[in-house]
């Protein structure tokens, strides 16, 4: 399957593939997108958005996918699906998204799924908001949702104070790139970190905004 070309799948980092993006209903400059990781141990989908099934075709090709694991319970904005895989979301997030989603199950605790594959949970955005830190071997890779390792989205319904503790949190993760759910228009959809001296600044920030959040 290695550089297979894909119709509606895109690989931009190796066995990293991602689908076709979607606006956000409020805020047209933002687009949202699932990734897929393409795994010998079986394809994991990291989250929901809004033209999965346009991809259908291409994810079976892949190999299909497992599990779809969701960051937080605003990825329901994508609407209903009909891919065939499981969903799972931290319980705290679950009962915003069943009118939606059919979600099979939830987590609580940091764990690790896989030996690769890490479930991180990192409230405040929202009750639920989970983090999965990924090993390809190569990279690994932090998925982040709405916010990253700098900036995180705080709405009226948020938790200032959880948000504080997830961004510490991040801080002393050991990651080699960011993949957000949501991007400006634009933007890369991997941030690679290069090098040290770049992984010190992405620090850096982090403790600057831990002091103004």
């Amino acid at each position: 399957m290695a550089n297979k070309q894909f119709e509606t799948l895109t690989e931009i980092a190796n066995g990293l593939y991602v689908t076709p993006t979607s606006e956000l209903p409020f805020d047209k400059r933002f687009r949202f997108k699932s990734f897929i990781l393409q795994r010998s141990e079986g394809n994991v989908m990291i989250y929901h958005s809004g033209r999965i099934d346009e991809a259908a075709e291409d994810i079976q090709e892949l190999g299909g996918v497992d599990k779809v694991l969701m960051n937080h319970q605003h990825e329901s904005l994508g609407g209903e699906t009909n891919i065939d895989a499981p969903y799972y979301i931290h319980e705290d997030d679950r009962k915003d998204v069943t009118d939606t989603l059919q979600v099979t199950g939830t987590f609580k605790e940091r764990q690790h799924l896989h030996e690769d594959l890490e479930v991180i949970p990192a409230p405040g955005h929202t009750p639920g908001t989970t983090l999965y830190l990924w090993d390809n071997g190569e990279h690994r890779y932090l998925f982040t949702g709405d916010g990253d390792e700098w900036r995180t989205v705080i709405l009226p319904s948020s938790d200032r104070e959880a948000s504080i503790k997830s961004l510490e949190l991040i801080r002393d993760l050991d990651f080699d790139a960011l993949v957000p759910w949501v991007s400006i228009e634009g933007e890369s959809k991997v941030n690679h970190l290069c090098s040290l001296l770049k992984m010190t600044r992405i620090k850096n920030n982090v403790y600057k905004k831990l002091s103004t959040v």
